[in-house]
């Protein structure tokens, strides 16, 4: 198939420059610390299967998967291998959405944009640049409606340059294909225009990862070096001159330029390394660079050649920059060392030995900088620092936040309390640290703490910075900040809550948490507290002491004074086993027989005969209903009492303010200590943990008197009885000899 040059202009057939899927700028990777490729040896060549490559243009990798993507122009298609060894087979085959499209220059986006892992390829006659996904198979169309495009390269951004043959310029497209200047600024089309070559004829473009270098291959001019300066891209140099198809970037950022008959390795200087592939190529029209590796299309031939650096030199000292402080900022290198560092995203890079490489700080916005280590050789100005390459080193520059300016803090304390905060501020009768200077924008917290009898009340500040809560927690503003506190008296006094049993006690005002390991039991209250309690998991409650009742668990105390709440949670007592049931009684006497029952009816009347002698005796009538059961026997003797009950004990002592109780469960005889009030004044009769029964008690000639009204009929079995005596906090437990049976 004849390329569009030649059928134009009578120039050689030309191709893409490919992307070095492992580090080639073109693909879309920054540049590792790796040494320059040298003495390449062809390795070998590969051919599409089926009909085979009829011209193929551009190469490029995919760094992740290691798949190769060949434009094969002269069949319209992608063609997607995957390499193994020495040995590529083909995966897929795309071809060209419409007819006549002949693919051109082949790029992977590898960076982590929007289009990670894409293909884009350039096609001359078809007037676009087409996406195809990493497996090879079309997607959409990126760009449409151009004059002749015929190379694309990717940068780190996602933004997209496209090569335009015959107008010789270069197009640039943000990631989503909108048309956007050399400064990024989104603009309509045919104002994207960054690159304008004058007679020169483009053929394929490739870029730096930042974006800030593109290297244009024309067929006249040689391979051109753009570099954006100030929201422009200027021609800066000429890397080689000649008639070139494309060009790629290697690991270490030296140029590989497609002379058509041979390729050659540049450094960035223009310095050539090495040059391989005459006598062999045709006519080579594209190449790509990974790693070690070079891929070269050849339209004469019509295969792919690959080959690889046999000889790596000793390994150049490496520069590496290190930023350090609160700040941002870059650090690059200056010319004629441009590109080895952009730090930012490129802090290292080899460099030849005993180069003298001048690095620059370049400070953000809100940051300024504060200098470099001692590494620097000299320091030609504040930003500047130059170093010679005798070795590797490592140059640091420190970045810091500009400082923010200060504001004053001052605080006003209320007579009967203290204020505390951020800056050491400690403001009250006794401590007169009351101003401080804070950096706008820095978090302060102030907190006033009243003296016995008051509480806070309110903040009052200037500007308002504090809501009704204490702490007061703000951010400093660009302004002095005047805050006072002021407070209430109070009447506020303690509550405790003992807890005897396992068992947890809350309150409502939230502050009480006493109980299975929660040891907030006393806090300050004014008014009515609701107390809540919550029984153990072998436990149930029996009862509140010192706090009226109000539902199954919780009741509540008004708080005037000094107060105490005992919760009382008994251990769930076992039903002991039921006795054996007695024999029965024997069966009671007969009854007498009943008497006679009535005479039968008549017989009929006989006729009128001769006198006879006298008839039998009629027959007795059927006897009548039995009489009523004579009295019964008397009764069995009684079944074998069952053993005794068990009795709960709950102990109260008085200690000082406190009181503490503890419980017991016993059983058979309980002894009972007669104190000065020798009446219970509560009682309770429970079964399985179950209260039944509650009432009261009284002990009177050495005799448990109970007077209980029970919830539901009691039934024959055990229970639990627990005795509670005493009024309000002051409980006693009296004790006197009793059994429970």
């Amino acid at each position: 198939m004849m390329r569009r040059v030649k059928r134009v202009t009578g120039l050689r057939a030309f191709a893409l420059a490919a992307v070095a899927t492992c580090c080639s700028l073109a693909g879309g990777l920054a540049f590792a610390s790796a040494p320059a490729l040298a003495e390449y040896t062809e390795s070998f060549s590969f051919n599409a299967p089926e009909t085979g490559f009829s011209e193929p243009l551009g190469v490029a990798v995919n760094r992740s998967s290691g798949d190769v993507y060949v434009a094969d122009s002269g069949n319209n298609a992608l063609r997607t291998f995957s390499i193994s060894g020495h040995v590529a087979t083909q995966i897929e085959k795309a071809s060209m959405p419409i007819e006549g499209a002949v693919p051109d220059q082949v790029v992977v986006d590898e960076y982590n944009n929007a289009n990670k892992g894409d293909v884009f390829v350039a096609t001359y006659g078809g007037g676009a640049v087409y996406r195809f996904g990493p497996e090879g198979k079309y997607l959409s169309a990126f760009v449409e409606g151009l004059p002749n495009p015929t190379g694309v390269t990717v940068d780190e951004a996602g933004n997209v340059f496209v090569a335009l043959v015959f107008e010789n310029e270069v197009l640039e497209y943000n990631s989503s294909g909108q048309p956007i200047n050399a400064a990024g600024t989104v603009v309509s089309a045919g104002e994207n225009v960054v690159v304008s070559g004058g007679g020169q004829t483009f053929q394929t473009v490739t870029v730096s990862p930042s974006g800030n270098n593109l290297y244009v291959s024309a067929s006249t001019g040689g391979t051109i070096q753009y570099t954006l300066e100030s929201g422009t891209y200027v021609m800066t140099k000429t890397i080689a001159s000649g008639d070139h198809a494309s060009a790629a970037l290697t690991s270490s950022g030296n140029i590989l330029v497609d002379s058509k008959s041979e390729v050659s390795e540049y450094e960035p200087n223009g310095t050539l390394v090495t040059s391989f592939g005459s006598g062999t190529l045709g006519e080579s029209q594209g190449v790509g660079s990974n790693g070690s590796t070079v891929y070269v299309g050849d339209t004469r031939n019509n295969l792919v050649y690959v080959y690889t650096s046999g000889v790596t030199p000793p390994a150049e000292p490496v520069l590496t920059v290190e930023k350090e402080g609160t700040g941002s900022g870059e650090v690059v290198s200056k010319a004629p060392n441009e590109g080895l560092i952009e730090c930012g995203s490129k802090c290292s890079g080899e460099v030849a030995e005993n180069t003298e490489v001048t690095l620059e700080a370049k400070v953000s916005p809100g940051s300024e900088f504060k200098g470099w280590d001692s590494t620097c050789e000299s320091e030609p100005s504040a930003t500047e620092c130059v170093v010679t390459m005798s070795a590797s080193k490592t140059v640091k520059a420190v970045f810091d936040q500009e400082p923010k300016p200060e504001y004053k803090l001052t605080v006003t304390a209320p007579a009967e309390g203290t204020i505390t905060g951020t800056g050491g501020i400690e403001c009250g009768p006794s401590a007169s640290k009351c101003s401080v200077e804070i950096e706008e924008g820095k978090t302060v917290e102030l907190k006033e703490t009243a003296e016995a009898g008051f509480k806070f009340k309110e903040w009052n500040t200037t500007p308002s910075v504090c809501t009704t809560t204490n702490p007061c927690t703000f951010t400093m503003p660009g302004e002095p900040v005047a805050v006072a506190a002021t407070n209430e008296v109070t009447h506020a006094a303690p509550l405790t809550v003992v807890v005897t049993g396992e068992g947890k006690v809350t309150s409502s005002p939230g502050a009480i948490e006493c109980g299975e390991g929660a040891t907030k039991c006393t806090e300050e209250f004014e008014g009515t507290v609701t107390l809540t309690a919550a029984e153990g998991s072998e436990y149930t409650f029996a009862g509140w002491i010192g706090c009226k009742h109000t539902g199954p668990n919780t009741c509540t105390v008004d708080v005037t004074g000094e107060t105490e709440v005992t919760a009382v949670f008994l251990a769930k007592g076992k039903e002991g086993p039921q006795g054996n049931e007695g024999k029965p009684g024997t069966n009671g006497a007969d009854g007498t027989n009943g008497g006679e029952g009535p005479a039968g009816p008549a017989g009929p009347a006989g006729s009128n005969g001769s006198n006879g002698s006298n008839g039998e005796k009629g027959a007795n009538g059927a006897n009548g209903a039995q009489g009523p059961a004579g009295p019964a026997g008397p009764a069995g003797p009684a079944g074998k009492q069952g053993p005794a009950g068990k009795v709960q004990l709950v102990t109260c002592t008085k200690h000082g303010k406190k009181q503490k109780c503890t419980t017991k469960l016993v059983s058979g005889p309980v002894k009972f200590k007669t104190g000065k009030d020798a009446s219970f004044s509560h009682a309770t009769l429970a079964r399985a943990g179950r209260v039944l029964a509650a009432g009261t008690a009284s002990l009177s000639g050495g005799r448990l008197h109970l007077r209980l009204s029970s919830s539901k009929a009691l039934k024959a079995g055990h229970y639990t009885l627990t005795l509670v005596s005493g009024h309000g906090v002051h409980a006693h437990i009296t004790r006197e000899a009793f059994t429970v049976s």
